[in-house]
C-alpha cells in the first residue's frame, strides 16, 4: 500500500498491540463516529457483562432448585441488536484464532494493517511570480472522501497579471481508487495577449467541460488520459485595427469571434528518472493527439498532434557534469485552419519554450499580426557544472519557433546563462538569455521551479 489522499497507513508487525497505546487523533467529523462506535462497543460489553453474571446465576440456580416447581414461566427474549453484536464479536475472534493458528502453521507472523482517514478537506493558497506571468495567487479546495463510493473533488483557482483562471474536476474511481478513476471536468480560462501586431491586443476566454479517464502505472510505467472535452473560447481585440488588412482569425474591433469544438483525445506520458524531485539521470516522453468534426459541433474538421522528449544525463565525480536536452514537435491537421480555435494554435518563447524571448511572442505573421502556428518544432540544449555541492552553473541554447503550414517561416535562436540550486522542492532555475536571432537582440530574465523533466 501507499500514502494517498484517501489513506494514511501503518504496519503493526505484532499480532497483540503494545501495552500501552497512543491515542489516536481524528479530525473532528470522524472523531464523532469513532465515538458513536465506543459508545455501542461499551453498551454491549456492558450488556455482555450482565449476561455473563445472569448465567453464573442460572447455572447455580439449575444446582440447587428444581426446574419443574417453576414449570409454566417464561424468560424475556433477547434483544436481536445484541444477537448480531455477539455474533459479530463471535466472528472477530474466530478470525483472530485462525490467524494464531496459520501463524503457527506457516511461521509466519500476520501483518496487521490499520487504516487512519485523511483529512476530510483541506484548502492551500499561495503566492508566486513566474517571468511568463508576473505575480500569482493560487488557491486550491479539496475533498479528499465525498462519499462511501470513494468519489473525490477539489477545485483550483489561479490570478495572474496576465492570466485569470479557475476549474474543477469531481473523480469517480473505476477500476483503482488512486491509478484509475474517470474524473469530470469544467473550467474558465481569461488570457491577455499584449503585442499581438499593429498595436493591438487580444483577450481570449475559454470555457471547457468533458471527461477523462486516467490510467496511473507506477512511477517508471506509462500513464494514459482519454478523454473528450467541449470548449466554446472567444476572441476581444483591442486597439486600432485596418480592417482591410486584418487576417481572417480576428473580426472588426469591438466584436467578439466565437469558436467551438468538441475533441476527442488521447495523451500517454513516461518518465523515467532516478529521482522524483531532483533527478540526475532521466527521460521523458510525451504523445497526444485530439480529434474533432465539423459534423459533430466542431467549426472545421481537424487533428492536432504534438509530442516532446526531454533528458538529462549526469556523469563525472559526484556527477558534476550534467547535459540537459529537449525536442517540441506539433502539427495542426485542418480543413480550415482559420476556424481552429486561437488558443489551440501554436506558439513559441517563453520560460518553458525559447528562452530569450516574450511568452507565446513567436508565430506565423499576416499583415502584421501574429496569427498562430499550425506547425511547431521547439529544442533546447543545455550543459551545467556543480561548482558548490547543489550548485550549478549553466551555459544553454534554444532553437525553433511556431510555423506557418509549409514551415517557411525564418528559425529563432536563443542563447544565456543560469543558475541552479537543488532545493529540497526541485531545482530552482534563473537564466539570462538573448535571442541573437533578433536583430534587437532582446534580454530576458527567465525564472522557474521544478524538474527539468
Amino acid at each position: 500500500m501507499t500514502n494517498s489522499r484517501y489513506f494514511n497507513y501503518t504496519l503493526v508487525d505484532a499480532i497483540k498491540p503494545d501495552a500501552i497505546v497512543k491515542p489516536l487523533e481524528l479530525p473532528a467529523d470522524l472523531q464523532a463516529l469513532v465515538d458513536q462506535e465506543n459508545i455501542a462497543e461499551s453498551n454491549f460489553a456492558a450488556q455482555t457483562d450482565a449476561d455473563k453474571a445472569h448465567l453464573s446465576s442460572k447455572e447455580v440456580t439449575q444446582n440447587v432448585v428444581n426446574e419443574n416447581q417453576f414449570a409454566g414461566t417464561q424468560t424475556d427474549e433477547v434483544n436481536p441488536n445484541l444477537k448480531q453484536l455477539q455474533a459479530q464479536q463471535k466472528e472477530k475472534e474466530l478470525d483472530e484464532d485462525q490467524l494464531k493458528d496459520q501463524a503457527r502453521e506457516n511461521k509466519k507472523i500476520p501483518v496487521i494493517v490499520t487504516l487512519n482517514a485523511d483529512r476530510l478537506n483541506s484548502l492551500e493558497t499561495g503566492i508566486g511570480y513566474g517571468t511568463d506571468t508576473g505575480v500569482r495567487l493560487r488557491g486550491q479546495y479539496r475533498r479528499a472522501i465525498v462519499n462511501h463510493l470513494g468519489h473525490s473533488f477539489d477545485a483550483n483557482l489561479e490570478l495572474s497579471q496576465i492570466r485569470q483562471s479557475i476549474d474543477a474536476r469531481y473523480n469517480i474511481p473505476y477500476k483503482h481508487p488512486l491509478n484509475d478513476y474517470f474524473s469530470l471536468v469544467a473550467g474558465y480560462e481569461r488570457e491577455t495577449r499584449d503585442g499581438i501586431g499593429n498595436d493591438m491586443d487580444l483577450v481570449i476566454e475559454s470555457a471547457v467541460v468533458g471527461v477523462d479517464r486516467i490510467i496511473k502505472g507506477s512511477r517508471k510505467e506509462w500513464q494514459h488520459i482519454l478523454g473528450v472535452r467541449y470548449r466554446l473560447d472567444r476572441v476581444t481585440q483591442n486597439g486600432p485595427v485596418d480592417i482591410a488588412n486584418i487576417p481572417d482569425a480576428f473580426l472588426i474591433p469591438g466584436s467578439d469571434q466565437e469558436q467551438q469544438s468538441l475533441l476527442l483525445g488521447y495523451e500517454a506520458t513516461k518518465t523515467t528518472s532516478d529521482n522524483r524531485v531532483n533527478p540526475t539521470r532521466g527521460y521523458k516522453q510525451s504523445y497526444k493527439i485530439q480529434l474533432g468534426s465539423q459534423s459533430l459541433l466542431s467549426d472545421t474538421d481537424m487533428a492536432i498532434t504534438s509530442a516532446e522528449w526531454k533528458g538529462l544525463y549526469s556523469f563525472g565525480e559526484n556527477d558534476n557534469h550534467q547535459i540537459v536536452g529537449g525536442l517540441n514537435v506539433g502539427y495542426i491537421f485542418a480543413k480550415d485552419f482559420e476556424k481552429v480555435p486561437y488558443n489551440l494554435r501554436y506558439f513559441a518563447g517563453g520560460d518553458q519554450s525559447l528562452r530569450g524571448f516574450d511568452y507565446k511572442s513567436l508565430s506565423p505573421v499576416e499583415y502584421g499580426y501574429k496569427v498562430g502556428g499550425q506547425g511547431l518544432a521547439v529544442g533546447s540544449l543545455e550543459y551545467n557544472y556543480q561548482f558548490k555541492e547543489g550548485w550549478r552553473g549553466a551555459i544553454f541554447s534554444d532553437f525553433g519557433n511556431a510555423y506557418d503550414k509549409s514551415f517557411s517561416n525564418d528559425t529563432e535562436y536563443s542563447v544565456g546563462v543560469g543558475l541552479r540550486w537543488k532545493s529540497p522542492i526541485g531545482p530552482i532555475r534563473i537564466d539570462v538569455a538573448s535571442g541573437v536571432s533578433d536583430p534587437a537582440k532582446p534580454i530576458r530574465l527567465h525564472f522557474f521551479i521544478g524538474s527539468q523533466l
